[in-house]
């Protein structure tokens, strides 16, 4: 039985993660004494095997740094090799955007040496030491399709050689709208969390009319503020809380302070 006192007792958290990536901040959620209402707002597909995919991973070994901006990225790219017998070359230098990323090439048994120790974006990663001095390098970003260019854009500035490998998509969920509208109606969200602007966007585009009223005039809980600056396009009456990054432990941290001042 949830305690009255538990920071979230009574508060009903709309989680828009993938449903593979929300277990976790779900659990953190319902311990704090909350009610995570799960509704993804984007799903996480391979892509199919292209020749200019497959043609990346032949020549790995041409590869200085390879850059993964993701754990979805890490973990395709990394069973695509390892179902065929193969691994990341031992001279590539790997580098993450964010300790989740890193963390999952670590899971399987690669050491990162280029991962932000704040931060948690394209900026953080590119500040670092080691792709100040990138001329001449050969530099692999695994990736989703599309995505933003600053990393690559700035890379190519330093005079590296950039390639792109993407890996997969994000696609919005085909799924019943039914039940969070009921719960909409009936007062029973009263914070939604977005970690990313494109899930952001995705959501917007799967509500009615009625129901972007609804989202306007509710809390929101955002990784990142260039995902606010969205929410504020899209017609948010205040500016969203924003966590110091996407990750569950911020999300989870700036959560608790939005229950404590909301």
């Amino acid at each position: 039985m949830v305690s009255p006192e538990s920071p979230l007792a009574g508060r009903n958290i709309l989680v828009t993660r993938p449903a593979h990536q929300a277990q976790h901040f779900c659990e953190f959620i319902k311990q704090a004494g909350g009610q995570p209402v799960l509704f993804p707002v984007m799903d996480i597909v391979a892509l199919d095997e292209s020749a200019a995919l497959c043609g990346i991973m032949e020549r790995l070994d041409e590869f200085a740094i390879a850059l993964f901006v993701s754990p979805n990225a890490v973990n395709i790219a990394l069973n695509w090799l390892h179902a065929r017998q193969r691994r990341l070359p031992a001279h590539v230098q790997l580098g993450a955007v964010g300790r989740k990323s890193a963390q999952a090439l670590e899971r399987f048994g690669y050491m990162v040496s280029i991962c932000p120790p704040g931060g948690f974006d394209s900026e953080a990663l590119l500040a670092l030491d080691a792709l100040q001095a990138v001329a001449g390098k050969q530099v692999v970003i695994f990736r989703g399709e599309g995505g933003r260019e600053l990393m690559a854009q700035t890379l190519t500035a330093r005079g590296a050689t950039v390639t792109f490998a993407e890996i997969y998509k994000r696609v919005s969920p085909d799924v019943d709208m039914a039940p969070l509208r009921q719960r909409w109606s009936r007062g029973e969200v009263n914070l939604v969390t977005i970690t990313s602007a494109e899930g952001l966007r995705n959501l917007y585009e799967m509500l009615d009319p009625l129901m972007r009223t609804w989202l306007a005039s509710t809390d929101m809980l955002v990784g990142h503020e260039r995902i606010a600056a969205v929410a504020l396009q899209l017609g948010m009456k205040k500016h969203p809380w924003v966590a110091a990054d996407p990750s569950d432990e911020s999300m989870f941290a700036a959560l608790l302070q939005w229950a404590q001042q909301a």
